[in-house]
């Protein structure tokens, strides 16, 4: 029986981060009714625009929203990390428009950032509340 003094913190998915060595952190988490989505980067790096990168990691995250028993209507908050904002917040903003739902909009930052692998040029992590 679980020690009902310890917090209820479910780790799904853990990962190195593109880097060798051991696993480094959690896909997503689970405390207290809320998903905490690790942030998500492009899967196919033949894509060079910021829409088409966007798209596919807002793809990945439906796919773990769902895992963690969530969905758009109940995202709470986004962080996005663009290579340039400049270059990619008007395409990005064309990715996110299409893909959010309009009548339960998050609160939202997008940042400027050197990601990981020159190659990227969208991050985004989120965190929603669980259905």
């Amino acid at each position: 029986m679980a020690d009902p003094t310890e917090p209820s913190i479910e780790r799904h998915g853990t990962l190195t981060g593109g880097r060798p060595g051991p696993p480094r952190f959690s896909k997503h988490v689970i405390h207290n009714h809320t998903l905490y989505i690790a942030g998500q980067v492009p899967y196919d790096l033949t894509d060079k625009s910021y829409k088409g990168q966007t798209e596919q990691v807002l793809k990945l995250i439906d796919t773990i929203l769902e895992e963690g028993g969530s969905s758009k209507k109940n995202i709470l908050k986004v962080c996005s990390f663009l290579r340039s904002i400049d270059e990619g917040a008007d395409e990005y903003n064309a990715a996110w428009d299409a893909w959010c739902d309009r009548e339960n909009l998050p609160v939202r930052t997008t940042i400027e950032a050197k990601l990981m692998s020159p190659e990227f040029l969208v991050e985004i992590d989120i965190v929603a509340a669980v259905q």
